[in-house]
Formats: C-alpha cells, structure tokens, sequence
C-alpha cells in the first residue's frame, strides 16, 4: 500500500506546510470523482489533492463509502456510479461539485455542503468538457494558487510538448521568450518590478508607531479630520500605519527569555520593551537565567526544540510550575488586537512537545 500512496515525487513534494494555513477542512475524508486526469502519475500530484489536504482534509485514492466523508465530482459526473451510490445507499456522504472546495477556498471558510448538494439523481447530467482543460481551471482561486500549489508531475504530460505547454506545467512565465524572426517587429520588453503586497511586519509597526514615526496620511482631497482611534491595535498595511495605537503597558510585569532566531531581530526586542516588558539578563547559566524571575520563554516555531527550551520544559515540570511558554505569533496578535489574549491553544507548546523536551533533557543528563 505504501507503494502506492508514495512516490520519490510524493516524498519530494508532500506534505505542505500547514502552519498559518486555515485548516477549514479539518475532519473531512475527501474522493474526487472525474476531477484528476488519470494520466496523472499519482493523485496526490494533482493541484485539487494539494489544495484540499493543505488546508485539513485528508484525501482519498479510492471510494470507500466506510472512509470517505464527502465526494467532490466534476460538473457532468452528477449520474455517474459512484453519485448514483451516495444519493441511493449512503445518504450521509454529500456530493457537491468542485466549485464548493473554490469558492470555500477563495473565502478562507467552510461554506456548508449543503448549499451546493446534489439532492437527486438528475435525468441527464450537466455539460461536460472533454480532455484535461476543465472549467474549475478558471477559477480564481485555482488560477491564483495554482502556482504554489504544483509540482513538476502535476499536469498530464502532453503529447506536443512545445514550450508553452511545458511551461504551464512548470509554472513558468513564458512573456519574454520570442522567436528569433520576430525580435525586430516587437519593442523591447521593460524590467517591471512584479507587484508585491504592501504589508508590513507586526514588530517594525508597532515599534515605529511606539517611537512616534508614522506616515502622514496621502488622502489631500479629502479635509476631514479623522478621529484618534482610542482602542489600541495594530494595522498590517502601509497605507494604514497612521491608524495604529501601541498599549505602552501592555507587555508590563513580563520578564522575558527569547530564542536565539528571536534574539537576533531587533524589532522583537524593541517591541518588548516599548510595550512594558524586560528582557531578562543573562545569568552565568542558563538554568540561572531562567530562575531569576523570568516570567515568559518567548520562542519561534524554528526554535522550538532548542537548548532554551528544554531547560525551560525541565524547570516546568519540576519547580517552576509558573514559568510560561508563548509561540512569537501570540505576542503578534496581541499586539494587533490590543490585548493580552490568554496563553493557550495554538500560541503554547503542544503536551507531545514538552514530553519530548523533557526526554532530550534526560538523555543529556545521562
């Protein structure tokens, strides 16, 4: 079976980075019927497979109506077997149309199935296109991320492989490649700089409006004078920096220990300490260190298994029960939101975590 479920590209490829992806998937058993070409090496290449799994769902190869929990099927499969078996004999497996897994996408959110259910087994199914250029192909979504989400195998191979089928396979952008004869009857291409969201880094933001250099507002037509915002938060767009609002207590009574990717970053540190915060002084130990009253171990997902944070799981588990351990995220959304959100979840080391810790600890000792 693991033959099968996995190939070099498979192993290469697979699986794509969750974090910070939203997994509004989560819990769904997904068979995609008539989506993927067959001559596709294996499923799970596909741009549909990569994008269902990125965001929580876990894909099936073959129906299983004992496994699968929801079948995604191509606009004009609606009267094929495995429909006619959900509608007929397993009512509590919802068919709907691949635009439902898009549009869900292209929102960031689960849209309930059944919306776009197929409720009835219809007396002649809706037009269909022949070959692998498929309707949903256009979706903005699809057309958006498909990019990101292809491997080199994710398209059937072509049988005239001229390059601007290869390209698209690849994910190339072919606008400056001209054939030779033509170079005198086209004007020179420019070097235009590819647009680039103008977002900014939660730390740069709040340090800059902490220190009082903010960007004055460009809007000249418009005289009205806005109000101060009152509640403090932090915005993520250049254009909107003169809107934030950085809470100068907000990190106050926190004595913390960062990580040594953390340590390195200026704004971290600044953002702290603006905020309220200490960062802790370093000891002749690291044990010391982290016993004089040190309140946080701040550490990034890169960091998570370093000396810092072994020493700090160890302490947590025997007489440092207070000792509080926060993902950099948490003191991001704090800031944007304005407020110290409580340290659970997402933002603290998983139990399997801190048992590993504990572990590497032992085994250093002995």
């Amino acid at each position: 079976m693991a033959e099968t479920t996995y190939c070099h590209m498979c192993k290469f490829a697979r699986p794509m980075d969750r974090r910070g992806v939203p997994q509004i998937f989560s819990g769904y058993n997904i068979h995609f019927n008539g989506i993927i070409p067959r001559t596709i090496m294996h499923p799970s290449h596909s741009v549909e497979w990569r994008m269902a799994e990125r965001h929580g769902a876990t894909c099936c190869t073959s129906f299983d109506p004992a496994v699968v929990s929801i079948l995604v099927y191509r606009p004009g499969y609606e009267r094929s077997e495995k429909c006619r078996t959900c509608l007929e004999h397993h009512p509590n497996i919802p068919c709907v149309p691949i635009a439902w897994l898009l549009d869900s996408l292209l929102q960031s959110r689960q849209i309930h199935p059944s919306l776009y259910r197929l409720t009835r087994l219809l007396p002649v199914a809706n037009p269909t296109v022949g070959g692998t250029d498929l309707p949903h192909h256009q979706h903005p979504f699809y057309q958006i991320n498909k990019s990101e989400y292809s491997i080199p195998t994710s398209f059937p191979p072509s049988k005239n492989k001229g390059p601007k089928k290869s390209a698209a396979a690849e994910g190339a952008n072919n606008q400056n490649e001209v054939p030779g004869e033509m170079e005198a009857a086209i004007p020179p291409f420019f070097d235009i700089e590819p647009f680039r969201c103008t977002a900014m880094s939660v730390f740069d933001a709040a340090v800059a409006c902490a220190t009082g250099v903010k960007t004055e507002a460009v809007d000249d037509d418009n005289d009205k004078i806005e109000a101060r915002k009152t509640k403090p938060g932090i915005e993520l767009i250049a254009a909107q920096q003169p809107s934030n609002k950085v809470d100068r207590a907000l990190f106050s009574g926190m004595n913390v220990v960062l990580t040594p990717s953390l340590q390195g970053q200026t704004a971290v540190v600044m953002t702290i300490q603006r905020c309220g915060g200490k960062i802790a002084e370093k000891r002749e130990s690291l044990e010391a260190t982290l016993r004089n009253n040190v309140t946080h171990v701040i550490y990034s997902h890169e960091d998570k298994k370093d000396d810092v944070m072994i020493q700090a799981a160890h302490l947590i588990s025997t007489n440092l029960p207070g000792l509080q351990l926060a993902q950099s995220n948490w003191l991001e959304d704090c800031l944007i939101l304005g407020e110290l959100l409580p340290l659970r979840g997402m933002y603290t080391p998983t139990a399997k975590l801190l048992e590993t810790l504990n572990k590497k600890y032992t085994k250093a000792r002995s």
